[in-house]
């Protein structure tokens, strides 16, 4: 059985290229949240557990910026990035 690859119906703002990658919501907020909340709890099982509080106050942030700049559209062959874009179809 053979899978088929789904063609992308978003094209690239600068070079109208279809060889783009689009990067959502969830998954820009796990990427940007998991090294602080790692850090964070480093931080509080060796030196002081206070800074578990701090784990809310990054992804509530995390999560502001993640809603303002996604959908993100990333063109992989001029590397235009265009943040919160209007997905623009061909």
């Amino acid at each position: 059985m053979s899978r088929t690859a789904e063609k992308n119906p978003y094209v690239c703002a600068s070079c109208e290229s279809s060889n783009v990658m689009i990067m959502q919501k969830w998954r820009y907020l796990f990427l940007t949240s998991m090294l602080p909340v790692l850090v964070v709890l480093a931080v509080s099982i060796f030196i002081e557990p206070l800074f578990l509080l701090f784990i809310p106050a990054v992804l509530v942030t995390n999560y502001i910026i993640s809603a303002r700049k996604t959908p993100m559209v990333m063109c992989r062959d001029c590397r235009h990035i265009e943040k919160g874009a209007s997905l623009s179809r061909r």
